[in-house]
């Protein structure tokens, strides 16, 4: 995919939970299929202050009609999957672990960074955190590769901006699951407002972590969702990602959803939990897995920002040895921004 980038962390209490293709030779033995177009709460979502920005004042303007906004259905669809095993009996997530890698910190208006399962290992879910962003950072892409060895994140000023931060990438990595799959699905390249594109699992694959990608936006596009499907008590089978144009942009862009799949992981279902609506500055929410699930993938939805509340985090906890089992959503207002909104964080839970 063609990547074209420029210049460019409070809640409240606990609101409430739940709520025929065709097969190409591809490298390592893999094959690439084209297709047609209430967990127990851990902590309460908590305010924090806003952190400290250097450099030039935060910049306040007009609201442009942006609370009206709708995202769209597209048509045009395209996708394709990648084929990592063979499907076989159930099976747990060995090896589960987390491991992260950091940018620069430093006051560069672009930055990206990979984190790399190690040797044997390979990707089920991907997170992101910008360190200082204050709101005027616009995570772009948390996107796994092609072969699910890595996860890279990209993130762009959304304003012109003169503080310092970093950008984090988060990999969380087991031994190759069965069946494990890579599909993704892209919108259309249009300078429509607002976009929504979905990606499903085949074969009655279950989702195990997602992604997705803005193409072209330049920091003037920002993620709004990440929302996988699935309950307390049901697997997810999809994924859907949506963003919105955060001012009004000419050019046009594209929006790729990812869904990382597998068959047959026991107790595999969707935690979620939710703050208060509200017109707060900036938003945290941690959501836990039940007691004997640990984390395999996350997702994030800021409902009613309309491009004015820009993602800062989608981060699990866990290390090299730890498999990870609490995920953290971050959201932050770009400017100030009078009307309510509210963040949900996903994880996507197997038995462990």
């Amino acid at each position: 995919m063609t990547q074209t980038t420029a210049a460019r962390d409070d809640g409240a209490p606990i609101h409430h939970q739940d709520d025929l293709p065709t097969q190409i030779p591809h490298a390592e033995g893999t094959t690439l299929m084209h297709a047609h177009p209430r967990t127990a709460p851990a902590t309460a979502p908590t305010t924090t202050p806003r952190e400290p920005v250097s450099g030039s004042p935060r910049r306040v303007g007009p609201l442009t009609g942006q609370a009206g906004r709708a995202v769209l259905a597209l048509a045009g669809l395209t996708g394709s999957m990648l084929v990592l095993g063979t499907p076989t009996a159930d099976a747990a997530v060995p090896g589960l672990m987390r491991v992260e890698r950091h940018s620069a910190f430093d006051s560069s208006s672009t930055k990206r960074a990979t984190a790399t399962c190690p040797a044997g290992k390979r990707v089920v879910g991907a997170g992101t955190h910008v360190h200082q962003g204050a709101g005027e950072v616009a995570v772009q892409a948390l996107r796994p590769a092609a072969d699910l060895r890595s996860v890279t994140v990209r993130a762009v000023e959304a304003d012109s901006y003169a503080g310092t931060w970093r950008l984090t990438a988060y990999a969380i990595c087991a031994e190759s699951l069965p069946g494990l799959q890579l599909v993704h699905k892209s919108s259309t390249s249009s300078s429509a407002d607002s976009k929504g594109v979905t990606a499903s699992c085949p074969d009655r694959k279950k989702l195990v972590g997602t992604g997705a990608d803005i193409t072209a936006g330049n920091g003037a596009v920002v993620l709004n969702s990440l929302r996988p499907n699935g309950s307390l008590t049901s697997s997810p089978t999809r994924h859907t990602a949506h963003a919105f144009e955060a001012d009004p942009y000419a050019r046009n862009w594209r929006l790729t959803a990812y869904a990382i799949c597998a068959t047959g992981l026991p107790g595999l279902t969707r935690a979620e939990r939710s703050s208060n609506s509200a017109s707060a500055d900036n938003v945290s929410v941690p959501v836990q897995c039940r007691a004997g699930k640990r984390t395999t993938g996350m997702g994030v939805e800021i409902r009613g920002g309309s491009g004015e509340v820009v993602l800062n985090s989608l981060r699990p906890d866990g290390s090299t040895t730890q498999a990870p089992r609490t995920t953290t959503g971050q959201a932050f207002e770009e400017d100030p921004y009078p009307a309510k909104w509210r963040l949900t964080t996903y994880a996507i839970c197997a038995n462990q």
